[in-house]
């Protein structure tokens, strides 16, 4: 039988500079427990949306995904979860974002044209969430915003495996970024986080 899931320490990357190390690591998002995180003082969460929660080319979040959302909501509270995107919120972008997050019943903010890792959505977030900054936990799949937005507004944080799909030219180019500038490869969900 397998061991029960268990986040990495951030550390255990090896980045060329620590300081963008996450607090915790995991390459199995789906088997994430919250009332592990809660047991180390997590009491909200600020999830990205796009390669976190839902592929960026999917309609809504995967089974998989909705089931641990859904934990994370019964352990934290709905008032205490919220979503954070990159979305523009003109042409429709956004629409994707506020319906997922309806259908949960949790809180959705898109960043607009000021993204992570600058602190604005994060501080509205943390405006919706009203917890002491070190209780809440940003979750996200690039160490470049969503790890270091959090770690510049004195969160916890944790780097989870992309959704497993193609990505936009986008999300490919800062993920090179990362690998040149950090000496950092993003793993596969299932894998061992490697340098």
């Amino acid at each position: 039988m397998e061991q029960p899931f268990q986040p990495l320490p951030g550390p255990s990357l090896r980045l060329r500079w620590p300081y963008f190390a996450p607090t915790y690591v995991t390459t199995h998002p789906l088997e994430l427990d919250p009332k592990w995180l809660y047991e180390r003082g997590v009491r909200g969460i600020i999830f990205d949306f796009d390669n976190t929660l839902i592929s960026s080319h999917g309609h809504e979040i995967g089974d998989g995904r909705a089931a641990l959302l859904e934990r994370c909501i019964r352990t934290f509270g709905a008032e205490h979860i919220v979503i954070v995107s990159n979305k523009l919120r003109v042409f429709g972008l956004a629409n994707k974002l506020d319906e997922e997050a309806a259908r949960f019943g949790i809180k959705a903010i898109s960043t607009g044209v000021v993204v992570k890792p600058f602190r604005r959505a994060l501080r509205l977030a943390m405006e919706h969430i009203k917890l002491p900054v070190g209780e809440v936990l940003m979750v996200g799949d690039l160490l470049l915003t969503d790890i270091l937005g959090g770690k510049r507004m004195g969160m916890q944080t944790l780097l989870v495996a992309p959704v497993h799909a193609p990505e936009r030219f986008g999300i490919k180019t800062l993920r090179t970024i990362e690998r040149l500038l950090l000496g950092y490869h993003a793993p596969k969900e299932g894998t061992s986080p490697t340098r």
